[in-house]
């Protein structure tokens, strides 16, 4: 009977891990299972532009970002590569 729980909890586990895998959550330390510090340095340096956001997924052991910006008026769209760097 104890095993029987023990089997159930662990699946109960293991899906709930498949199901966050799947929806791409955002990169976690394994052994801990707290958010990668890179990822908080990246995205600050992202929030400190002007209208940009990123976000982040891992698959496997690799981390995948995608950087949104958004450019309001076609004055600021020439001056954007001098704003990034």
């Amino acid at each position: 009977m104890f095993i029987s729980f023990s089997v159930l909890k662990d699946g109960i586990k293991n899906l709930k891990n498949s199901v966050k895998d799947l929806s791409d959550r955002r990169p976690i330390n394994v052994q801990d299972q707290k958010k990668d510090k890179i990822i908080d340095e990246i995205e600050d340096l992202v929030r400190s532009w002007d209208d940009a956001y990123a976000r982040f997924c891992e698959h496997g052991q690799v981390y995948f970002g995608e950087i949104y910006i958004e450019v309001k008026s076609t004055n600021d769209s020439n001056d954007l590569p001098r704003k990034i760097k």
